[in-house]
């Protein structure tokens, strides 16, 4: 029931940003990175994938907390999708706080396998995908990035690592 009640929580905080009502305010970053790790989770259990949970401390963050869950969900929705994909044995996400010099440093990583190198510098683009096996648009990245860097006026890049991808968001506090 706590589940169902977080998703439709969720889908009413989805609404209201598509509509463009939502208010702009400070939010406790740690809170809103449970809530989504909590939304996910039996998800992820069920695909037996290990979902990782790092946050360093609670502290508060300007814009719009349901801009911000849609942006950090769609990354994270892909993270599953490519692990799921690609079959990956032991597979992982692991989400992060960490805070160094007023900046705010949220990354989202995987054991996936990482982006191709021909798509590394296209991966945000509109129709972009890694995924062969899926129904996708290639627009979930999009607009995480749109939010993040028009909306929330921070960074959202992607480092690829020897084990998998990293998608790090960045913002000043």
């Amino acid at each position: 029931m706590e589940t169902m009640k977080l998703l439709s929580e969720q889908i009413d905080k989805v609404r209201f940003y598509y509509k463009g009502n939502e208010q702009y305010r400070d939010f406790d970053v740690k809170s809103m990175l449970e809530e989504l790790v909590e939304i996910n989770q039996n998800r992820f259990k069920n695909s037996n994938i290990e979902l990782i949970l790092e946050p360093c401390c609670s502290c508060n963050l300007y814009g719009g907390p349901s801009e911000l869950h849609q942006a950090l969900n769609y990354v994270l929705s892909n993270a599953f999708e490519i692990l799921i994909d690609r079959k990956v044995k032991n597979p992982w996400v692991r989400v992060k706080q960490e805070i160094n010099n007023r900046e705010l440093k949220i990354s989202i990583s995987d054991n996936g396998g990482g982006v191709p190198e021909a798509l590394e510098n296209k991966i945000f683009e509109l129709y972009t995908s890694t995924k062969k096996n899926l129904n996708n648009t290639g627009v979930g990245l999009n607009l995480a990035k749109l939010i993040v860097e028009q909306h929330m006026n921070g960074r959202l890049y992607l480092v690829n690592h020897k084990e998998g991808a990293e998608f790090v968001f960045r913002f000043n506090l």
